[in-house]
């Protein structure tokens, strides 16, 4: 039975794509493709899911489809999709395309366009870590812009950063120019900030050492490292970020080849917050684990709220953290700026397995420092109740 035009060119009520679209998505029947392209029928026709064909065949490697839907017309340059993206960026950031993008090559497709979020094919490219493609590219798009973008106009990165952040060395190598060890972004971030992220390898690190760049400038902007948690206000080096993500590779680094001149060095800004500061915040267990034994102060209050680093992870509820900090020797009931403990955050923000843990370390503890000769009662102020904490009188008040 003949299907109507009309029917080639209906939505499916259920998911909302079209047949052109269904027949992009199997790269093992061009059959279907090849007999709806011969209705001639609107071939940059969106689905419901602002997805048109083209980029459909792209995401599923059909690569066939994907060059027929170019021979009918099909828009190379039509950014589809939530955030929206460009074809071409599809094509590169599966690194497997090949035949596809010279196909585009040979069509109108803009090679120097840009996603909304500023990324230009040879970042994708790049994030893919892709040497093939990024030559494939440099052949055919010599003038690309090599600079990335944000939406308020500032410079967030450009090719050599994403290479040092997601790539391999001889990307790293392929981007290098002069002066570069210098560069920094419109939001502070140094060679040295992205060298510090999970994905590098020492390689690169090692390469990065060799033109001396600086593993301590005070200048990225902390605000922009989002975590589960938020984000965070101030300035900050290397050593933060990687403390706040949990890269202990790359701290590791820093300590081995003496990059680390303070490890307790605060972050620049209100908070003031050191790298274990921001490894409880982020509930990096095995970086509390070794930033201590790096020698961190287990104890360092922040600057605005005279938080400790245990107030921070009972504050965040990270259980693990807060295990290892009192493991390590912490100070086991600090008061902050505000009068509150540890075990007082946890019950504010409704971590209630790590204020029971609290709890009952601090009760086992009131009961053998209560039976130590000489023991003296210290009564810690609460806002939720009557918590007394007995401490014995020390050099180090409030520890074990």
């Amino acid at each position: 039975m003949s299907r109507t035009t009309s029917e080639f060119a209906a939505f499916d009520p259920m998911f909302g794509n079209t047949l052109l679209d269904w027949a992009a998505l199997n790269p093992k029947d061009q059959a279907v493709l090849d007999e709806i392209l011969k209705r001639k029928l609107g071939v940059d026709t969106l689905i419901k899911a602002a997805r048109s064909p083209l980029a459909t065949a792209i995401q599923c490697r059909n690569v066939a489809g994907a060059k027929k839907l170019l021979a009918a017309g099909a828009n190379p340059n039509l950014a589809t999709g939530s955030p929206k993206i460009l074809p071409l960026h599809f094509a590169v950031q599966t690194g497997q395309l090949s035949v596809v993008l010279r196909k585009m090559f040979t069509t109108s497709t803009d090679l120097k366009a840009v996603a909304i979020n500023g990324y230009s094919a040879l970042h994708y490219a790049i994030m893919g870590n892709s040497m093939s493609t990024v030559k494939l590219l440099e052949k055919h798009g010599p003038t690309i812009v090599s600079q990335i973008v944000d939406s308020t106009g500032k410079e967030w990165g450009s090719t050599l950063t994403l290479a040092n952040e997601y790539g391999s060395l001889d990307l790293v190598q392929n981007f290098w120019h002069d002066g570069a060890e210098k560069t920094l972004t419109g939001h502070g971030s140094g060679l040295g900030h992205f060298a510090v992220h999970g994905s590098v390898s020492d390689d690169v690190r090692l390469f990065l050492e060799t033109k001396n760049i600086d593993w301590n400038v005070d200048s990225a902007d902390l605000s922009l490292i989002s975590t589960k948690r938020g984000h965070f206000q101030g300035l900050c080096r290397p050593l933060h970020i990687a403390a706040l993500l949990g890269f202990d590779s790359a701290i590791a680094f820093l300590k081995t080849h003496g990059h680390i001149l303070n490890i307790n060095v605060p972050s620049l800004g209100t908070a003031g917050y050191s790298p274990l500061h921001l490894a409880a915040v982020g509930g990096r267990t095995s970086t509390v684990k070794l930033l201590t034994r790096y020698g961190a102060d287990l104890d360092l209050k922040s600057r605005s709220d005279e938080q400790t680093p245990l107030h921070l992870a009972a504050r965040y509820g990270h259980a693990g953290a807060v295990t290892a900090l009192l493991q390590a020797g912490c100070a086991q009931n600090p008061v902050d700026a505000n009068g509150m403990t540890p075990e007082l955050l946890a019950i504010e923000n409704e971590h209630i397995a790590v204020k029971n843990f609290l709890s009952e370390h601090l009760d086992a503890l009131e009961v053998k420092l209560g039976t130590a000769e000489g023991g003296s009662s210290e009564v810690v102020p609460s806002r939720f109740g009557s918590k007394t904490f007995t401490a014995k009188e020390s050099a180090h008040d409030g520890r074990d």
